[in-house]
């Protein structure tokens, strides 16, 4: 007995046999049973999801010895020479290659005939589309009144095409894209059949491939097979078929997370060995990434993404550490590299600096990014050491107001020197709870402390004294603080009137932050 390919060993013969198709078997067998038959039908869909089969399996249905029945027996004579394709009764017609009016024509004169043993004589007509207009006209006069005995069965992948005269005039059937989990699992039950051995993340990537198509989905599995008569790897899929498991988006996203860039073009260099095709593995990094947004919006992966189930948990992992926005900036520079691949030389080139784009996003996050994530960050209090942070310094008992001041001080020598330098300029004088500093007689003119200075002195003193201290600056050596406008400094040449500047708020808060002055300002020469 010759050797005959999956496609057509697992062809399924009966209803219940039928992948994803549950809407149409369930109408069809509903229809059977309850004697509501069509005189036409028409099946439409995307290629290799089993309109032909279920055409096939309705016609058993409708002419086996037992019917009409929901379920053929598939073991009686009628319905072995329809499986065989070799019955009387059942003709099957490719719409491509009889497309003319020729050949309608003779079909219109043998539709009179009556079935030679069967219940109904039933024309399959495939890619049905394909008939020529003319074709069609003489076809719609047998479709408006045809004889009793006679259903027509089309099967199209294009129904846009069909006129509408004749669309009206059958029953429609709409077939979906099988989903690839429903694929994964029917190629699992053939492997196993077979005593082959395949990974699961080979599977979902085979299904994804085939991109709705069963029949694709086998047809990869045999080459697959035809590999090695027992097992082969996920590599061994990828230089096979050019199809690339998650486990390789997966390897690609950890050597971002972790940055390394010679692993990244290692794993370049490598794709581009086995001859992979750069658009298709871009579409799969970019469907890699939408799982992960998912993920990280808790929103279900359903099965029309494909991913094995210790693929989803590798992808809850890694979601973990790119944040909502770098997601979105790796798929808009992928999206780019897609639009640009149609005008670049070297796909190689553009596709590793785009992958080091990547790696740099991580690297560099956004100013929102870094927010979020301090945001996110739990409050910790650490002790820090208490010669430069006395005021993080750990609990202790309460100091004298004499001792807690000159912590302060010592503090201020460091962290704060410019405040330092200005107590320096002051005497120091303790009454009970309040702390008074009066400018030295030996100088001029010294700027005031400032009210936040003040504040902090305050708060540092009732932390280590644990009672509130007043802390009281005079200024008496000070000149009398300028009006609103204040006098911008005379040039030597200028003439004896002084001009007035306001200055604005933002400059006076950047002076007031750095204990600045104005040199100069903008009309000065």
């Amino acid at each position: 007995m010759s050797y005959q390919v999956i496609a057509r060993r697992w062809r399924p013969q009966k209803f219940d046999q039928l992948v994803y198709q549950d809407h149409i078997t369930k109408t069809l067998q509903n229809s059977i049973t309850s004697g509501r038959i069509s005189h036409s039908y028409i099946f439409t869909g995307p290629r290799g999801v089993g309109k032909t089969t279920t055409a096939r399996i309705l016609a058993k249905s409708l002419n086996c010895v037992n019917g009409p029945i929901a379920e053929p027996c598939g073991v009686c004579e009628n319905c072995k020479e329809i499986t065989q394709g070799n019955s009387f009764d059942v003709i099957e017609i490719d719409g491509a290659s009889n497309n003319g009016v020729d050949n309608i024509r003779e079909l219109r004169e043998t539709v009179h005939f009556a079935p030679v043993k069967s219940t109904y004589k039933i024309y399959i007509i495939d890619e049905v589309h394909m008939l020529s207009t003319g074709a069609f006209n003489a076809l719609l006069k047998t479709l408006e009144e045809p004889p009793a005995h006679v259903i027509f069965i089309f099967a199209t992948t294009e129904i846009h095409k069909v006129p509408d005269t004749i669309l009206s005039r059958c029953q429609k059937y709409f077939f979906k894209k099988i989903s690839p989990d429903a694929i994964a699992s029917h190629l699992a039950s053939i492997i196993k059949e077979d005593n082959f051995s395949l990974s699961e993340s080979s599977l979902f990537a085979i299904a994804r491939a085939a991109t709705g198509s069963m029949r694709d989905a086998q047809s990869l599995l045999e080459q697959v097979i035809s590999f090695s008569n027992d097992s082969v790897t996920d590599q061994d899929v990828t230089f096979l078929l050019g199809i690339v498991p998650v486990t390789s988006y997966i390897e690609l996203l950890q050597a971002i997370i972790s940055q390394e860039p010679v692993r990244i073009v290692e794993i370049t260099s490598d794709l581009f060995t086995t001859g992979i095709n750069v658009s298709r593995y871009i579409g799969g990094l970019k469907e890699t990434l939408r799982a992960i947004r998912f993920i990280k919006h808790d929103v279900t992966i359903d099965e029309n993404c494909g991913f094995a189930m210790s693929d989803t948990q590798a992808l809850k992992k890694i979601s973990t550490h790119f944040s909502d926005e770098e997601i979105s900036r790796f798929f808009s520079l992928l999206e780019g590299l897609t639009a640009s691949l149609r005008f670049t030389e070297n796909e190689s080139l553009a596709f590793e600096m785009t992958l080091l784009d990547m790696l740099a996003v991580v690297k560099n996050p956004s100013l929102s990014s870094i927010i979020k994530k301090l945001e996110e960050m739990p409050e910790k209090k650490k002790p820090l050491n208490n010669s430069t942070q006395p005021h993080s310094a750990p609990a202790r008992d309460p100091l004298p107001v004499k001792q807690a001041w000159s912590e302060i001080i010592n503090f201020c020598s460091v962290q704060k020197k410019y405040l330092f330098e200005l107590i320096s300029l002051h005497v120091h004088n303790f009454s009970g709870t309040t702390i008074t500093l009066t400018p030295k007689t030996d100088q001029k003119q010294i700027k005031n402390i400032d009210k936040d200075d003040i504040i902090f002195l305050q708060n540092e003193l009732l932390r280590l004294c644990r009672e509130k201290i007043q802390v009281i600056v005079l200024n008496e050596t000070e000149e009398p603080p300028l009006p609103d406008k204040q006098m911008v400094r005379r040039d030597s040449q200028a003439t004896a009137e002084e001009a007035i500047v306001e200055m604005h708020p933002t400059v006076q808060k950047i002076v007031d932050m750095f204990h600045g002055e104005i040199i100069k300002q903008k009309g000065d020469k």
